[in-house]
């Protein structure tokens, strides 16, 4: 029994450092969506990040949505995907969540809560950040706080904790 259990805690652990990072980067709380046009969705991802996923379109105000898909089999070196919204979906409180292509629970990102404008509204354009200088020599150092970004490598931690929680238990 006690090889089952670190067995499973090894497994856990193991999966949280291969998990892939993905970050949504379009749209956003800043970038919206038009109904009734072609989209662009953009992310970024690290390089060895190679398994395809779908692309999923929630809102927890429409209770009639549930995941509606807007891609699959998503490359995600490929960092942006062209998609159709519906005419009739201007509403706010929208997500996407990046998702195993077998099993949507398997979210591997999920973006910031976002608009989607009605139709013939402007699009957005999205405008790289632009990167902030380097402290100089002489000044002092200072702490700049990780991002917080949706991705599954994010949730590894949880995963790894719940194992050993799990683990704990049964010991």
């Amino acid at each position: 029994m006690k090889i089952i259990q670190i067995t499973f805690c090894l497994l856990a652990f193991i999966a949280t450092f291969v998990s892939a990072t993905i970050n949504i980067l379009f749209p956003s709380s800043k970038y919206y969506l038009v109904a009734g046009q072609t989209n662009e969705i953009m992310w970024t991802s690290e390089i060895t990040d190679t398994l395809p996923f779908s692309i999923f379109l929630i809102n927890a105000n429409i209770s009639d949505l549930k995941q509606f898909a807007v891609a699959n089999n998503v490359d995600p070196r490929l960092g942006k995907k062209d998609v159709e919204i519906g005419a009739n979906m201007n509403y706010t409180g929208f997500q996407l969540i990046f998702t195993d292509i077998g099993n949507i629970n398997s979210i591997y990102a999920t973006s910031e809560t976002f608009e989607i404008k009605e139709a013939g509204t402007t699009p957005t354009a999205y405008s790289t950040p632009t990167p902030t200088p380097s402290p100089t020599a002489s000044s002092a150092p200072s702490v700049t706080p990780k991002s917080s970004s949706n991705s599954i490598h994010n949730y590894g931690f949880g995963v790894l904790t719940l194992a050993a929680l799990f683990a704990i238990t049964l010991f």
